[in-house]
């Protein structure tokens, strides 16, 4: 009875064993590398801790075949590699990066993998696609650097869950250096309508068409990129973040998020060619909580944001010590800017004035200037006019408006202030085919009196 006891306390240490190995390991030698299961033997199967390969004299990492499972394994430059050759049966890791590994030539070992849920990666010479992941069915985190196709995991980034929570972790990709002409809407699965993050940095030639319907982007950063186009970004409707910066927006492409409704934190920061914001929006939405639009040397225009309403006044994300941040309104620097007698700066203004900042800009937007003149503009919104409708609002083809006043009286705005032609059919009827969609102001004159009225022309 004794010897059973024994017998069966020993097969439970072993299998507890061979069923842990979370460790954290730092292998920086090839002899370590080769002896790794030797003095790990519980990771024979399983590695449940981190494994860090770096080292000048590591040339293969063999020693590490029969694996099936990592939870983070990465392999850092400068180990010169040339093979990937002990990763063969691995299905699953958590968390892979290969990272500045430009000696890297042979990644065929991983063709039998399954997913993988953070992984990253830097192209070389020899490795400019990622033809070698050719089974892969699962990716949560991309992180990719250097230019290079994404041919081999098309459609293939898709939501998961935290364990303990059990909510949704959306697919996110961070992108840099790359000027292949990818995609990457291309990287999500179709059947995702809602995105963590997308991130581009020092990049050209590559497209988002392929975000087809999503509708949500939790964070969304272009960063020193140029010769891109955002027509993919068409049915997007909320970003939580949203930053451009150092970006250079061809004279001859409309960049436009037609379906946008909000944004939490928008940041517009150093851009070059672009002289409208509404190159970029084709119509207003909510800000909810801050608008930084900084160091844009063409921009001229903050149409169609002038008459949107202010980023909420209770609001506990504004970070003092945070550049983007730390006001609800920052339009600065923006040398070109001459115009900003709007809405949204002379609420802003008038609601939290401690909180906005408008400095060196362009003669007629700046603080000083907005001070003297901003009442006209608060005064026009805060009319009454409840005795004025316009129907249909929003309106398509035509609008009615019911009032007293005169037609001769009525002029027609856009969003930029210009005034436009007004084309009368009868009576109190107007006929809009010759307008584009967007924001337009009536202005109505009675007297001494100035009236204005908000209407929306969709498609």
């Amino acid at each position: 009875m004794k010897t059973f006891c024994i017998l069966i306390l020993s097969f439970i240490i072993v299998h507890f064993s061979f069923t842990q190995c979370t460790e954290v390991v730092f292998l920086n030698t090839q002899s370590q590398v080769d002896s790794f299961l030797i003095n790990y033997p519980s990771c024979a199967t399983e590695m449940n801790g981190d494994l860090f390969i770096e080292g000048q004299d590591i040339t293969n990492i063999e020693g590490l075949l029969g694996i099936k499972r990592f939870k983070n394994l990465t392999l850092e430059y400068p180990s010169p590699i040339k093979s990937l050759h002990g990763l063969d049966s691995v299905k699953y890791f958590d968390k892979l990066r290969f990272n500045e590994n430009q000696e890297l030539v042979d990644a065929s070992a991983l063709t039998n993998v399954d997913s993988i849920g953070l992984f990253s990666f830097t192209f070389s010479d020899s490795l400019s696609d990622l033809s070698f992941l050719k089974k892969i069915k699962f990716i949560n985190s991309l992180i990719i650097d250097r230019t290079g196709s994404i041919k081999g995991i098309e459609h293939t980034l898709k939501s998961t869950r935290y364990y303990a929570q059990n909510i949704p972790r959306y697919p996110t990709i961070t992108i840099s250096r790359n000027n292949y002409g990818n995609d990457y809407g291309k990287l999500f699965s179709p059947f995702i309508d809602s995105l963590r993050g997308v991130s581009i940095f020092d990049s050209k030639n590559f497209t988002l068409d392929g975000l087809g319907s999503r509708k949500i982007i939790l964070n969304f950063h272009l960063s020193h990129c140029e010769n891109f186009k955002l027509k993919g970004c068409k049915h997007i409707e909320k970003i939580s973040t949203m930053k451009l910066r150092d970006c250079n927006f061809s004279d001859n492409e409309n960049y436009s998020f037609d379906s946008l409704t909000e944004i939490n934190h928008l940041t517009m920061e150093s851009n070059i060619n672009l002289n409208s914001m509404d190159k970029i929006f084709s119509q207003p939405f909510h800000i909810r909580y801050s608008i930084a639009i900084k160091s844009n040397e063409d921009l001229h225009s903050l149409s169609p944001l002038t008459d949107i309403n202010i980023p909420d006044i209770f609001i506990q994300s504004i970070d003092p010590n945070a550049d983007d941040t730390k006001y609800h309104l920052n339009i600065s620097d923006n040398i070109m800017l001459d115009d900003c007698n709007h809405f949204l700066t002379c609420k802003a203004l008038q609601t939290y004035p401690d909180s906005v900042k408008i400095e060196n800009n362009g003669a007629m937007c700046s603080r000083e200037y907005l001070l003297e003149n901003c009442d006209d503009i608060l005064s026009d919104k805060e009319v009454d006019l409840s005795d004025i409708v316009i129907y249909p609002n929003p309106f398509i083809n035509y609008f009615n408006v019911s009032s007293e006043i005169l037609r001769d009286e009525i002029e027609l705005y856009n969003a930029t202030g210009k005034k436009l032609s007004l084309q009368n059919a009868d009576h109190n009827l107007y006929h809009t085919t010759h307008l584009r969609p967007g924001l337009y102001f009536l202005r109505f004159k009675e007297s001494d009196k100035l009236y204005t009225k908000r209407l929306i022309k969709i498609e």
